[in-house]
């Protein structure tokens, strides 16, 4: 069940992830569910990752090539996005973004604009529909323009391809109970 591994306490996290970014210099930034992996097994966890990344959309797969080409860029638009104001001059400045994004919860920053997509970080199992990604279809699409060029992560997983998996999908309503 989802509810069981949503923290109780997320609109907590907002308001501190928010602070967080007002205290700290950054150029775009994201808060969901990653995958993570350590240096001693950071192969075989890779594997594994390859594997899901396809079917847990709401899932960034932690891949360093993707962090390492942020700079003045998104990447995976997940649950939270931060951009900083000078991405959101490149975007057409706070109203327009405002304006493109109805479904999501945008919330102005001394620095930027932070972006919620989902109540809750969605786990995006496509297996199930999907049902809990909220509006990151439309955050993703408003990003296009600025998502970072890499053009491979490890293993068989196309990048751009899979930075692409929201463009033509629909926003859904919060639907926890058929994911």
């Amino acid at each position: 069940e989802v509810g069981s591994i949503v923290p109780d306490c997320v609109d907590d996290f907002v308001v501190w992830y928010a602070g967080m970014l007002e205290r700290l210099p950054f150029h775009s930034s994201h808060a969901g569910y990653a995958y993570k992996r350590v240096e001693c097994s950071k192969n075989k966890a890779s594997r594994g990752v390859d594997r899901k990344i396809s079917r847990y959309y709401g899932f960034d797969p932690g891949y360093e090539p993707l962090r390492d080409k942020m700079l003045e860029r998104t990447g995976n638009p997940q649950w939270l996005n931060a951009i900083d104001k000078t991405l959101v001059e490149k975007l057409g400045g706070a109203e327009r973004i405002s304006k493109e994004l109805p479904a999501s919860k945008v919330t102005k920053l001394k620095n930027g604009l932070l972006i919620q997509g989902a109540p809750v970080p969605p786990l995006g199992d496509v297996n199930r529909g999907a049902s809990d990604i909220g509006s990151i279809p439309e955050i993703a699409r408003l990003f296009k323009p600025l998502r970072t060029p890499v053009s491979a992560f490890r293993g068989p997983v196309d990048a751009q391809e899979w930075l692409a998996r929201y463009d033509e999908m629909e926003n859904r309503p919060w639907n926890a109970s058929a994911s």
